[in-house]
């Protein structure tokens, strides 16, 4: 809890902001993000005003975080969820997962902190904390590797009612800790169990 991130995407959890903040954070540093999150739900509440939104006006409020193709993401999908799910979040995986746009971490993303269904979600971050723990080669470049993680995945889920509080826990330790580069290792409380400390090659 001391190492707890705050943003306001994790008050108030309703699909739409989860889903917006979760395009924004795409390959983006949180503490960017925010400002821009804050600007474009103040000027967009729900996925019927972005849906209608014009593509330059939305461009013109993200356009500081790149990847400017976002823009036109967050239009389509609201569009989509608004005509098939008259602009409600689907609670269901297969429906989340049949947005276009939408992929597994995001859908995860969704139904863990949307209704609170059991997921840990796993992006390049989660998959970082768990592959040094495991001593799983990482990045994570084949299929057995990643359901290696999944699996580990599922064994932190399984033992905690908190999986929200639990995937914030590691996102947060891996942006503060345990970093692509140069890993704060030496005041890590669980050094002692981690197979990437504990091994002479930190490559």
């Amino acid at each position: 809890e001391d190492n707890y991130r705050e943003f306001s995407w994790r008050h108030d959890k309703t699909g739409f902001k989860v889903l917006v903040s979760e395009i924004l954070l795409q390959q983006t540093n949180a503490e960017r993000v925010e400002p821009v999150f804050e600007e474009l739900i103040s000027q967009y509440s729900g996925f019927e005003q972005l849906a209608s939104a014009d593509k330059d006006a939305v461009l013109s409020i993200i356009k500081t975080l790149g990847l400017h193709y976002r823009a036109e993401l967050l239009i389509n999908i609201s569009n989509q969820i608004c005509e098939k799910y008259g602009g409600e979040i689907p609670s269901s995986e297969e429906d989340v997962l049949n947005i276009k746009g939408v992929g597994n971490y995001i859908a995860d993303s969704i139904l863990c902190h949307v209704f609170d269904i059991p997921k840990l979600p796993i992006d390049t971050n989660i998959s970082r904390v768990i592959s040094r723990l495991w001593g799983f080669n990482y990045p994570v470049n084949n299929a057995k590797i990643e359901r290696m993680v999944k699996e580990q995945a599922k064994k932190f889920v399984s033992v905690t009612s908190h999986y929200q509080k639990l995937h914030y826990a590691i996102l947060d330790f891996a942006a503060l800790h345990c970093k692509f580069y140069n890993p704060i290792c030496n005041s890590c409380d669980i050094r002692d169990s981690c197979h990437y400390y504990n091994t002479s090659d930190k490559s």
